[in-house]
């Protein structure tokens, strides 16, 4: 055994390898790589979106779906052995996915990975007319477990992988160039088991500020409002999604109190987005009045946008505005 060799210390499985061998991808070129995938599918996303903006935008939430799926399929293709496991920003970067023989994967293991990596980074966790602890579990799936696979990915310098390569079993190594290739099967160190504990730590602790968001929000009531302005709003012609949100600021020490609407449209109105914005908080103020308490709420905000979000790629026209509650009743009249 050589000098670098006895003082590599363990790796892998392999003692007489030395640390100069390693080749698990680094922090750097794995994030190069990703991000450069990205741009790719937002390019494309972007590229159909300029000739079909229309099209895109009367899929309302399926719009989403649609991006997600691409993506999932964009992923698990390139990362697989069908296209000997470098999609097209790991094939920039010289790296791949190879399972622990050091060979591609199937495109199902591919998919697993990918699912699991893009779920939380394209599914949206809010869902105010889902029952509390639906919205709960999702919430900790999506931004707890996304803020896992970050933290176990920067922490884990070993083997670099994150969630979705350990529920995968794969590695992201260098790909090698003859004739000096990488050794196979990819050669790595022993993870930290403190890395493993303090990325499910952050993921628990995000789970448990949502339980407590939420569980707040039940007892004040202010879901229940939420809950009825969303299923109101959505009744109406042309809306394609909605979110709201209530709460209280302190202003000068004073605690005010706020309700902001957020309206997605599948068509252009023909009235104008600040017609179709006032339509739609009279709208919510006529389903819900004890929404709008004039003695607890000071703020009513909406925004209402024309456009799509297919994940990989938004685009929307918005108009912004807010008023107090006696001031948009004033607009009715008007």
């Amino acid at each position: 055994m050589d000098a670098a060799s006895a003082s590599a210390g363990p790796i892998g499985t392999d003692h007489s390898i030395s640390t100069a061998e390693i080749n698990i991808a680094g922090f750097w070129q794995r994030s190069v790589a990703f991000f450069t995938d990205v741009a790719v599918l937002i390019a494309a996303g972007t590229a159909i979106g300029f000739v079909a903006m229309d099209q895109l935008a009367a899929l309302g939430p399926w719009g989403k779906i649609l991006g997600t799926t691409a993506a999932l399929i964009y992923f698990s293709y390139g990362d697989s052995a069908l296209a000997r496991g470098a999609s097209p920003g790991k094939r920039f970067m010289g790296l791949k996915v190879v399972g622990a023989n050091g060979k591609p994967v199937s495109i199902n293991r591919a998919l697993v990975r990918s699912l699991v990596l893009l779920i939380p980074l394209m599914v949206d966790a809010r869902c105010p007319t889902c029952q509390a602890t639906v919205e709960v579990a999702l919430g900790a799936v999506v931004y707890g477990g996304g803020a896992a696979i970050v933290v176990l990915f920067i922490l884990n310098k070993a083997t670099r992988q994150s969630i979705h390569d350990l529920v995968a079993a794969t590695y992201v190594i260098k790909a090698g160039k003859p004739p000096h290739n990488m050794p196979m099967p990819p050669v790595h160190g022993i993870p930290r088991r403190g890395h493993y504990i303090a990325a499910g730590a952050v993921g628990l602790i995000i789970a448990a500020f949502i339980t407590i968001a939420t569980v707040e929000e039940v007892k004040s009531g202010r879901r229940a409002h939420m809950a009825q302005i969303v299923e109101a709003l959505g009744e109406v012609p042309g809306v394609g999604s909605v979110h709201a949100l209530a709460g209280s600021v302190v202003v000068s020490g004073k605690p005010v109190g706020f309700v902001q609407i957020n309206a997605r449209l599948r068509q252009r109105p023909s009235e104008g987005l600040e017609a179709k914005g006032t339509e739609l908080v009279h709208a919510a103020m006529d389903a819900v009045p004890g929404a709008f308490d004039p003695q607890k709420v000071r703020n009513v905000g909406v925004r209402v946008s024309y456009g799509y979000d297919i994940g990989v790629s938004v685009r929307y026209e918005t108009f912004d505005t807010h008023a107090s509650p006696t001031g948009w009743s004033q607009k009715g009249s008007e």
